[in-house]
């Protein structure tokens, strides 16, 4: 996804951190147990999310821009598009039921008071919470853990088609280069790029998200227990399995800065009303977890609004 590099680089030059909006009761379950949950995608809030990127996809590759990837492929490396047609082909079904996510969110320096409107809204519950993290483990690369960080793209059929005509074209330009890769390699390269896609894309109505999702495919590319944790759990009366990031530093595989003091930027209490009780509480967490001047990192809302 072309527009994935874009994002990267637009971040990292901005310096922009990350927020997940959630209520407080669950925000003080992720600093309390020091991890956060990648839920199944089917239990979502948009419980298409898999199914959408997918039928974008199978459409795109329906029209001349599919074609024109498939001969670029082949162009490459003679019979590729048919294997990666059939490798791709063997793990769709994966993609709809096996496809864990945690969703941040972009949180830009406007937002630093009172967080967005949008998201207290749809996240907040009564009593929500903003976590605020630092960007840094979100963008170093890293094998510690099966899991990658990917900017979420608001397109429809028309703009996959797009994407996938503009690789095809990129492709064709770099031809000579791609054709020195050895061919599992690039077939590799290849079938990450359309996973890629599949679990990138999200419908246009909700843009205002400015989403990124952390990804995990248990199904394709397996985790080691201990590092990331598969558990059960019963939310609104809805048994479901989860995947549990645990905040730990593995600096010797390039993952670090994951520990709560270095990965909290700030809180942000969402309207509520029982603020005080509430930034009280997250103060004492962040302080059992080794923040230091912990009441210093909250910041309460001041957007008025009934929840």
């Amino acid at each position: 996804m072309p527009s994935a590099v874009e994002a990267e680089a637009r971040i990292r030059d901005s310096n922009t951190r990350f927020v997940h909006y959630t209520t407080a009761q669950f925000a003080l379950e992720i600093l309390k147990s020091k991890c956060i949950w990648m839920r199944n995608a089917t239990c979502m809030n948009d419980y298409n999310e898999m199914r959408y990127g997918l039928h974008c996809l199978v459409e795109a590759f329906g029209t001349n821009a599919g074609h024109a990837f498939n001969a670029a492929l082949d162009g490459c490396h003679h019979g590729l598009a048919k294997d990666l047609d059939s490798a791709f082909s063997n793990v769709a079904p994966a993609l709809i039921e096996h496809t864990y996510l945690t969703c941040v969110s972009e949180h830009s320096d406007d937002e630093e008071a009172y967080g967005r409107l949008s998201m207290w809204q749809s996240y907040g519950s009564k009593t929500g919470a903003a976590l605020v993290f630092n960007n840094g483990p979100f963008l170093r690369p890293t094998d510690a853990l099966p899991i990658w960080v990917s900017p979420v793209s608001y397109v429809n059929a028309q703009g996959v088609k797009g994407i996938i005509q503009s690789i095809a074209d990129r492709m064709i330009e770099k031809r000579e280069l791609l054709s020195s890769i050895p061919r599992a390699d690039f077939m590799d390269l290849a079938f990450r790029s359309l996973i890629s896609a599949v679990v990138s894309c999200k419908h246009e109505g909700f843009r205002e998200e400015k989403e990124w999702r952390i990804v995990h495919l248990p199904t394709i590319w397996p985790a080691l227990n201990e590092r990331l944790p598969l558990d059960q759990v019963s939310l609104n009366g809805v048994p479901q399995p989860i995947f549990k990031i645990p905040f730990t530093d593995y600096p010797e595989e390039g993952f670090h800065g994951v520990t709560i003091p270095e990965l909290i930027d700030k809180i942000i209490v969402g309207p509520t009303q029982y603020p005080a009780a509430v930034k009280m509480a997250m103060a004492q967490v962040l302080g059992d977890a080794g923040v230091v001047k912990s009441l210093e990192r909250i910041q309460c809302s001041d957007v008025t609004l009934r929840m």
